[in-house]
């Protein structure tokens, strides 16, 4: 099973050298699909591509103009539960560099698999308070998770072993913005995930 599709990162970025022939700054993107334990290098913009201004001694303030904008689409591989980016500058004797308007665009697919378990939400769309109600054929252990469309667990609930039969489990909105997110049932050794609209 997975929750995501094909995403992109974007961002926008302004630098100006002090002086060309000795700067020897980068910016880097990275990738991590284990919480941080490793990254792996998605995107190296070199010293000689790096500014968007003309050289300044002075410190430098970009204007409207002298930003660039950077897309990395080459994120599939690490489009995981616990994806991570990060952005490093490695400075090289220019001059400030700003990066702002940080994206993460794309689609999230659901893929159900076959299971042994029924799965419901309602109402769905909620304002406030969503029910689940899910059907055990046999004794399992349970666990719900609930994702944003980044795919960053905002609630986690283990709700250890529980008996054949219909189960209902509320869940508050509390302070969860209006959105999608995706609810992933955990049942045993199986998975469903099933969308969730907060009005």
């Amino acid at each position: 099973m997975s929750m995501y599709g094909s995403m992109q990162l974007s961002f926008k970025y302004a630098f100006a050298y002090k002086n060309s022939s000795t700067n020897t700054d980068k910016i880097k993107v990275y990738a991590s699909s284990d919480c941080g334990e490793t990254w792996q290098l998605r995107r190296n913009i070199a010293s000689t591509s790096l500014p968007t201004a003309p050289n300044t001694t002075a410190a430098f303030t970009p204007n409207s103009s002298q930003w660039v904008q950077v897309d990395v689409t080459n994120l599939a591989a690490y489009l995981v539960p616990n994806f991570m980016f990060k952005i490093s500058f490695e400075a090289g004797g220019g001059n400030n560099v700003y990066i702002d308007d940080i994206n993460l665009s794309g689609a999230v697919a659901v893929e159900e698999a076959d299971n042994d378990f029924a799965f419901s939400i309602f109402p769905n769309p909620s304002s406030d308070l969503a029910n689940l109600v899910f059907v055990l054929n046999s004794n399992e252990t349970v666990s719900i998770e609930l994702f944003d469309m980044l795919g960053k667990v905002v609630m986690g609930r283990n709700l250890g072993n529980l008996s054949s039969g219909e189960h209902n489990l509320s869940v508050p909105r509390g302070d969860l913005a209006s959105g999608v997110y995706y609810v992933r049932l955990n049942v045993g050794g199986q998975s469903v995930v099933k969308k969730l609209i907060l009005e």
